[in-house]
């Protein structure tokens, strides 16, 4: 893929533009976002590539254009939750022109932003589940199958699962589709069954298993394509849990990870502040609490929880001020944990996280 649209940018510059080259300026965007990092040119083949939509008037190009702009390249530079409106509409577009295919992985990447983005689950799981009868009337099955994860994870914040850490419910058993994966070579179906485990397992202060999760998952950035909700994610559960342990068991087996995950959440909360800041926040108020320097630890926890709630994203505002309970809790400071532990429980509410 990565190839063919590197040939399509290279037939648009020697031959001209036609409404196709919309998408290949777009795909190579993606591509070189998601496999070499470069996001700024990423942008601007991003820029061009509505540019060009928008200049042929190509309705029945938009969401293959769309799906590489708002689902791969712009993530990484702008506010998560600007993409899902663009989403939406390549969703119904593609429906109104007969793009199935490219409607409902449009449909896939909207569940997966907006649960990146902290939406309340109850009404986004009955969007899954419109979304999840679509993709089966119009045979779209390897979708469905992708997005089973995405459903069970919500499903279990909500309550709805014996095991809230478990990807086995109503929609899924983890077991059976990994070996699925395993079965048929799916890597991006087995990425993303442990991408979701891994953020369960994060929420519900299951560390160790976190990690063994996130190391099953290392090549989470080839096997899809860098997008933003992945890696960064990824990165952010793993460095966080890693930080955890090194307090708990000793810094020496968990260094490396830790400095790997924080200058790599530098690095992105440069280019975008509002969907990383939060994350290097947390990341370096645990880091101080391991280092002993308390005051920079509150600082930093009272930073992760502000730009958590000024950039709504609502679930990781919950977890920063959890873990923010937990270290006044551990150090002795009942009376302000408890006050931090009751604004976690008010921000999971809202998000309706009701296993939390």
């Amino acid at each position: 893929f990565p190839i063919m649209s590197c040939r399509m940018v290279q037939l648009s510059l020697t031959y001209g533009v036609c409404k196709y080259s919309a998408f290949a300026f777009g795909a190579y965007g993606g591509s070189i976002c998601g496999l070499l990092g470069d996001i700024s040119n990423a942008y601007r083949f991003g820029k061009i590539a509505l540019t060009l939509l928008e200049r042929f008037q190509a309705k029945e190009c938009l969401p293959r254009v769309f799906i590489a702009v708002y689902g791969f390249i712009n993530n990484w530079t702008d506010p998560l939750q600007s993409s899902l409106p663009c989403l939406k509409e390549a969703i119904n577009t593609g429906l109104s022109t007969g793009n199935n295919d490219f409607a409902m992985a449009n449909a896939s990447y909207y569940q997966d932003v907006s649960l990146a983005s902290g939406k309340p689950l109850g009404p986004l799981v009955d969007e899954m589940n419109e979304y999840a009868t679509q993709m089966l009337d119009l045979n779209q099955n390897f979708m469905y199958t992708l997005n089973l994860s995405l459903r069970q994870f919500a499903l279990n914040l909500l309550g709805k699962s014996a095991d809230p850490v478990k990807l086995v419910g109503k929609v899924m058993d983890e077991g059976s589709l990994l070996d699925l994966a395993e079965e048929k070579g799916l890597s991006s179906l087995r990425c993303i069954v442990y991408k979701y485990r891994l953020c369960l397992e994060v929420f519900f202060g299951e560390y160790e298993r976190a990690v063994e999760t996130a190391e099953l998952n290392r090549n989470i950035d080839k096997d899809h394509m860098g997008r933003f909700s992945s890696v960064a994610n990824h990165s952010f559960y793993h460095g966080l849990s890693a930080l955890v342990l090194a307090r708990r068991q000793g810094r020496s087996k968990w260094e490396d990870i830790i400095n790997r995950t924080m200058a790599q959440m530098k690095k992105w909360a440069m280019s975008n502040p509002w969907n990383c800041q939060h994350k290097l926040e947390l990341m370096i108020a645990e880091h101080a609490y391991l280092e002993g320097n308390m005051d920079v630890a509150i600082q930093a926890y009272d930073c992760a929880v502000a730009s958590a709630a000024k950039h709504r994203f609502v679930h990781e505002e919950g977890l920063a001020l959890e873990r923010a309970g937990i270290f006044y809790m551990e150090t002795g400071d009942n009376p302000t944990a408890s006050r931090f532990f009751h604004r976690a429980h008010d921000c999971y509410v809202r998000w309706e996280a009701h296993s939390k």
